[in-house]
């Protein structure tokens, strides 16, 4: 196959995250804007004009993928549409950028990678944070043994939505359209970064509720996750924090240093000789020390669409393909599992079990609580 030097690109939904890879697709020297496609015409008029672009506007995505000549499609659709839209470009021969998550449940996960895999395309995952130079530079002092034999871990994020933005869209906070709440759509990167620090979970125990709005699905959830590298801890999520958001908490303890933000501090002995030896009551810590970012040339969307280009040529891998991403989602099914059943669940889940979860909350056969 002929190496490209770019990606014609259309862009399926463009009133939400799908305007962000117009505006991409645009100003990237990796991509060319050929044409969008929004079910709301006037909207997909409105994008165009903002984007300053004339390229053509359709309001059917399969119309679109016939009448234009494609190398790939960037969805900025609601996540239900991302299944279904995925496998059929995948099989009509184009590259796929998705937005978060990759799919509401793992089983439409397996289906679209399934599809990439058959038909030879690239399946990509908007995660921009996999291309921050912070996270990076995390990702290394957690992995290069800086830390130890693994202890435990914390992180903990809070933000706030309010009706309002759950009334811009009949498929917000829905069971069958959004695929839950705040851990399907604010809080799947946390999960996609915590998978991507610390490889894939092995076991989840969960709580989610529903705290403070009128829908049907979750804004407060906890976990307790063993991650199959050694690591195990707490999370916590929440989208009822008043006062906006709570910014982001993380600790890593291991046995010979600590993690905190994204700073690092060694112990001044290893915590399981201090428990074998030390008469002393208190460990100490050294100096706080920053973690040194991993430098990148560029953050965010404008490296990740460069990144999908040298995969789409064999040059170099996607940093966010589909079988690294449907981690998240396993994640994200796996507390919802748990939190219905009060089990605990190993992972990846019974893909069974899942779908029937699913089919069941939409349903409502079964629910969430709420807390009152």
């Amino acid at each position: 196959m002929a190496k490209k030097d770019v990606l014609r690109f259309g862009v399926i939904g463009v009133n939400g995250m799908g305007f962000g890879h117009v505006k991409t697709c645009i100003a990237s020297p990796a991509a060319e804007l050929v044409a969008i496609c929004d079910i709301d015409e006037a909207i997909a008029q409105q994008r165009r004009s903002e984007a300053g672009v004339d390229v053509p506007i359709y309001r059917d995505y399969q119309e679109m993928i016939a009448e234009e000549q494609l190398d790939a499609v960037a969805l900025g659709t609601p996540h239900y549409l991302h299944a279904p839209m995925t496998i059929y470009a995948a099989d009509h021969g184009l590259h796929v950028l998705t937005e978060k998550p990759l799919a509401i449940s793992v089983a439409q996960c397996d289906a679209m990678i399934e599809a990439c895999k058959r038909n030879g395309v690239v399946l990509g995952v908007g995660h921009q944070r996999r291309w921050s130079s912070a996270i990076r530079g995390l990702r290394r002092t957690i992995n290069d043994g800086s830390l130890g034999r693994p202890m435990r871990f914390f992180y903990s994020t809070a933000s706030i939505r309010h009706e309002g933005y759950y009334a811009s869209g009949d498929w917000r906070g829905t069971w069958a359209q959004e695929g839950g709440g705040a851990l399907i759509n604010q809080f799947v990167h946390d999960l996609d970064v915590l998978c991507y620090l610390m490889g894939p979970p092995e076991t989840v125990m969960a709580y989610s509720a529903n705290w403070g709005h009128k829908n049907e699905v979750d804004d407060l959830d906890l976990a307790i996750v063993k991650f199959q590298s050694g690591w195990v801890g707490t999370i916590s999520f929440s989208l009822v924090s008043a006062g906006g958001n709570g910014g982001i908490t993380n600790v890593w303890e291991g046995d010979e240093a600590v993690i905190r933000g994204n700073q690092i501090a060694k112990r001044n002995m290893p915590a399981a000789k201090f428990i074998a030896e030390s008469p002393d009551m208190k460990p100490e810590l050294g100096e706080w020390q920053d973690i040194a970012p991993v430098g990148l040339p560029k953050q965010g969307r404008d490296l990740y669409y460069e990144n999908f280009l040298n995969a789409v040529n064999g040059v170099e891998p996607f940093e966010g393909t589909g079988e690294e991403c449907r981690w998240a989602v396993e994640l994200d099914n796996a507390i919802f599992l748990s939190a219905i059943t009060g089990k605990r669940i190993s992972v990846p889940v019974d893909r069974a079990e899942s779908t029937r979860m699913f089919d069941d909350l939409v349903a409502k056969r079964a629910a969430l609580p709420r807390m009152r």
